[in-house]
């Protein structure tokens, strides 16, 4: 198990938000990190050391999804042939010189389930809304979800967003928030029937991947540890995680995804490199943050996001719409230099794993 978090004063770079200098949880400090490799990135491309990706869009200019056959290295490099990766290639194929991955970081919101349940959009309204009203003495839902998503636009976890509310004085007076009692609340009230249930395919994957014991998986979530250890248990892949491997925002506050001191505290009690290290996740701030240390990326883009939906379920585009209001600016974009790989959903990246462990 992880240490406990103790309360903290309002951290220095809150302080430093306050006088109007952006913090360590917003996205655009991580597109500054990102984007100053993507110059060279582009300008090689230009060169032609190697030829561009291709392209996200289709034939009318519309989105789609890139095929794990398509799958572009970002500025590490490109998997086509004849491409130069570090000035060398082997048989007409490129040589891919970065170590093998022995470490795979999963996201569990949004990632191991698919964004198109309406299990997120229920979280994030009425799950947080009632226990605001229930437990911090909210006059009403509405003004609860005021708050919360003023929050939750900075800092991308209603625990941490939660806390420093406290933290700012912008709780009704005498309210005093606690980390593990919004923790006890969702696991307890939330309708995971939403979930829908293991994925057989999802579930088939992850005995493959735990079946290779060079690789470590690991669960990493802004959510707080016993609601991530119910979810991950309804949808059957508790098993794969182990309580030494599985990581909440409860057991890195202060800090939380993108922080790069949240990712610093889990890699080293799981005792691995960046570059050793593939991070899957939904999250476009997350994923540039892992991109900036150093980390691979499989972006989930979410099934209920694509259009023409195949599946005819029109309900999956409109909970995927909602999710996404919830966690405004934050929606995935795999033209971003930060994604290596795009996938639709998490059954998909044991392709794209077994790619880059070949």
């Amino acid at each position: 198990m992880h240490g406990r978090w103790a309360k903290p004063e309002l951290p220095r770079q809150e302080q430093s938000r306050r006088r109007g200098t952006p913090d360590s949880c917003t996205a655009s400090k991580h597109s500054q990190q990102v984007f100053a490799s993507s110059d060279s990135d582009a300008a090689a491309a230009t060169a032609g050391r190697f030829p561009p990706p291709p392209s996200p869009l289709d034939g009318s200019g519309r989105f789609r999804l890139l095929s794990a056959v398509d799958i572009s290295v970002g500025v590490w490099g490109r998997l086509h042939a004849g491409a130069e990766v570090g000035g060398g290639s082997v048989g007409g194929a490129v040589e891919d010189r970065r170590p093998r991955p022995t470490t795979i970081i999963f996201d569990v919101d949004d990632t191991l389930y698919d964004v198109g349940t309406g299990f997120t959009a229920h979280r994030n309204t009425d799950g947080a809304t009632g226990f605001m009203v229930d437990k911090l003495h909210f006059p009403s839902k509405e003004a609860a979800q005021v708050l919360r998503d003023e929050y939750f636009l900075l800092y991308h976890s209603t625990a941490k967003a939660l806390t420093i509310a406290e933290a700012e004085g912008r709780l009704p007076e005498g309210a005093r928030f606690v980390a593990d009692d919004l923790d006890e609340y969702w696991a307890n009230n939330l309708d995971f029937t939403l979930l829908g249930g293991p994925d057989s395919k999802l579930v088939e994957v992850f005995e493959s991947l735990s079946s290779n014991t060079n690789l470590k998986l690991v669960a990493f979530s802004n959510g707080p540890r016993k609601y991530v250890s119910r979810a991950l248990k309804e949808i059957g892949l508790a098993k794969f995680f182990p309580p030494k491997n599985l990581f909440a925002v409860t057991d890195v506050l202060p800090h939380c995804k993108p922080d790069k001191g949240s990712f610093d505290l889990v890699l080293k009690q799981v005792g691995a490199k960046p570059e050793d290290c593939v991070m899957v996740e939904d999250s476009m701030k997350n994923v540039r943050a892992a991109k900036s240390l150093g980390m691979r990326t499989i972006l989930i883009m979410g099934k209920g996001r694509r259009e023409g939906n195949s599946s005819g379920d029109a309900t999956l585009d409109q909970n995927a719409k909602d999710a996404e209001a919830t966690k405004a600016g934050d929606a995935p974009d795999a033209t971003d230099t930060a994604v290596d790989a795009a996938v639709s959903v998490a059954s998909e990246v044991g392709e794209v794993l077994r790619r880059w462990m070949d």
